[in-house]
């Protein structure tokens, strides 16, 4: 378990806030995951799929504009 995501899921216990860098987010899942915290993996899971469908429209504009 990364430092990082421990931190990230600290810091949510406490304030109710996910402030996590992208690199990070599936180690904040994983543990979010272990450890039965239902909100924050729904917020990870939403906050994942909004930053895969940016990345996706990117490479969509990239490919089309070419």
């Amino acid at each position: 378990m990364l430092p990082n995501a421990f931190r990230a899921v600290l810091q949510y216990l406490y304030t109710a806030r996910l402030e996590s860098p992208i690199e990070d987010l599936e180690d904040v899942l994983r543990l979010a995951r272990h450890c039965h915290l239902e909100r924050l993996v729904q917020q990870l899971e939403e906050k994942m799929k909004a930053v895969l469908s940016f990345g996706n429209n990117l490479i969509l504009q990239y490919m089309y504009s070419s």
